[in-house]
């Protein structure tokens, strides 16, 4: 049985579009090709329609995640008491780096 590649033309086809487009304006803007006719920036985006729909078609496809279905969470059981919350610490607590607002500010010892 031949494998069937799976693509994405039509999203390589947008990519190419505006890969072309960024490109003709990288040129333009930046006098880097200095041409009379629109017709070779219409060159350079059908261009890169044409790479965005090959990539879309030939391009390495994403991987999967290995686990498609979200974690489920386990209901408590009845009559378990909650986890304890952590310690409050910092400023307004009195615990912490900080202190309460009334205390004064902590000074460094002197250095000898």
């Amino acid at each position: 049985m031949a494998k069937t590649r799976k693509g994405h033309p039509v999203k390589g086809a947008i990519a190419g579009l505006l890969l072309g487009l960024s490109v003709s304006l990288f040129l333009l803007i930046f006098s880097l090709w200095v041409v009379k006719s629109l017709e070779w920036y219409a060159i350079v985006v059908g261009a890169g329609i044409i790479i965005g729909i090959l990539w879309g078609l030939y391009g390495p496809a994403r991987r999967r995640k290995e686990s498609a279905a979200p974690a489920v969470r386990q209901p408590a059981a009845v009559g378990a008491t909650p986890p304890a919350a952590p310690p409050a610490t910092g400023p307004g607590t009195g615990e912490g780096p900080g202190g309460d607002v009334g205390e004064p500010p902590v000074t460094p010892p002197p250095s000898s």
